[in-house]
């Protein structure tokens, strides 16, 4: 009895722990498939867009995931080009030795895979050729070193494309080179330096204003007209900001306020030193003015010439038909106290006048005491702005001169056509305002009833100008 219940116990435990076993690899195989499983669905990585779905797989992508990839890299950190904005650009400069192009300074235009264009970073394209890289260097031994130039922003006038330079501030950005759009057919890229800079001036003492005519214009075939070679053109186009896209469906992206901010405008409006002298003109003349004309001054003498030093006084108003250029209304005169008259050798005469009329007579001097000489003119003008850098301008007025007399009777009027010509220089007082100095000449061929024969009057002034531009 004893041994058939051992047998049984030991039959048991055999049983028992064979179902152990069971149980144990039961248990350890569903715990590995919920550990394959598992991991199998932590290896899919899905983004906002459901055609970067990367899955743990073996062997290399396919070619429409590479593409996929190739075209996030610049969002990613990748290194694919950018098309590039327009602006300034911070990583922009020009290979030392390129031959120079304006006063003190060197320029290179073309597109950015031009061997005179050093970039710090990553090269951009261009995004058709509708745009070109601009880049520029100081000449050394040309311009005084602290003279260096900045770039400031573009201007669109007419189909050219002005290049705004201004002069480097110590403990502001030096900017070297920019991106900016093409001039249209018959145009040109002009540098613009800013007033009385010594730099980006024309090498040709014959002209006044560098244009870079290299590169500035587009050819039939779409490239530059440098000898650099093509820029890569992004397959899509944008106009304005231009961003490539993940996909030809997807929506082009905004710049945010960053990016903008990390580029200056390149639209300036209207914030230069000085205005361009292109709207209304309002300019007023006062000087110092010497009249010498001959008149009759009175019963038994001959015509003779009177002169005398006085104040003139003379107000233009206007506008530019084209900048620099101003046209418009001229209307002042001039007044001169006690004019002189020279008698010559009739003393005699003279002498019977001047106790008549109280007048002075000392040798051959007749002075018309309590007379006042009068010139009243009025006419067309033209003020010419020689360059737009410079502030030297000449004046051309054409119109009508009256010679009269006050104070004590003098006989003789004089009056007939007139015509003034001067030459200024004026200095900015403010964005609109300008002082200067200006010397004139006036002349005119005038006729009275006292005088049978044409007198010609001529009247020299020098004095002060005010103008609004």
């Amino acid at each position: 009895m004893i041994g058939l219940q051992t047998s049984r116990w030991a039959e048991k435990a055999t049983l028992a722990f064979t179902c152990g076993l069971l149980v144990t690899g039961l248990l350890g195989c569903q715990a590995s498939m919920q550990g394959r499983v598992t991991t199998a669905e932590s290896s899919t990585f899905t983004t906002s867009d459901e055609s970067f779905e990367l899955e743990s797989q073996q062997g290399p992508f396919t070619d429409e995931e590479e593409d996929a990839w190739d075209d996030a890299a610049p969002f990613s950190g990748g290194t694919k080009a950018v098309p590039a904005l327009l602006g300034a650009r911070h990583d922009l400069s020009l290979t030392p030795g390129t031959a120079p192009t304006c006063s003190c300074m060197a320029f290179a235009v073309g597109d950015p895979s031009d061997g005179r264009f050093s970039w710090e970073g990553q090269r951009p394209v261009l995004g058709g050729d509708s745009s070109v890289v601009v880049a520029f260097s100081m000449v050394d031994g040309e311009c005084a070193a602290e003279q260096v130039a900045s770039y400031k922003g573009y201007k669109v006038v007419g189909n050219d494309v002005h290049v705004l330079l201004e002069l480097s501030v110590e403990g502001r950005p030096r900017l070297f080179g920019a991106v900016l759009p093409r001039p249209l057919p018959g145009g040109s890229l002009v540098v613009a330096p800013p007033p009385d800079a010594p730099f980006g001036h024309s090498r040709n003492p014959s002209q006044t204003t560098c244009v870079l005519a290299e590169g500035a214009q587009a050819t039939p075939g779409g490239q530059a007209a440098s000898g650099a070679r093509p820029a890569e053109v992004p397959t899509q186009q944008t106009h304005g900001l231009q961003r490539v896209a993940l996909h030809d469906t997807q929506e082009q992206e905004v710049p945010t306020a960053e990016e903008f901010a990390s580029t200056p405008s390149d639209i300036p409006d209207d914030d230069s030193s000085h205005s361009n002298r292109d709207g209304f003109h309002l300019s007023m003349l006062l000087g110092a003015e010497y009249p010498i004309a001959q008149i009759q001054a009175g019963p038994g003498l001959s015509g003779h010439e009177a002169s005398g030093l006085g104040m003139g006084f003379d107000l233009l108003i206007g506008g530019n038909p084209k900048p620099d250029m101003a046209v418009g209304i001229m209307i002042g005169g001039s007044s001169v106290p006690d004019p002189e008259l020279d008698v010559g050798g009739e003393v005699a005469a003279a002498e019977e006048v001047s106790d008549q009329r109280a007048w002075e007579l000392e040798g051959s001097t007749l002075t018309l005491s309590g007379s006042r000489m009068n010139l009243f003119r009025v006419g067309a003008f033209v003020d010419y702005y020689f360059s737009p850098d410079w502030n030297w301008h000449g004046l051309l007025m054409l119109g009508y001169a009256n010679l009269s007399f006050s104070g004590n009777d003098v006989p003789d009027s004089l009056s007939g056509f007139a015509a003034t010509a001067g030459v200024g220089y004026d200095v900015w007082l403010s964005h609109h305002w300008s002082l200067g100095v200006m010397a004139r000449l006036l002349w005119s061929p005038m006729s009275s009833s006292a005088q049978e024969s044409t007198v010609h009057l001529i009247s020299p002034s020098l004095g002060l100008s005010l103008a609004f531009h």
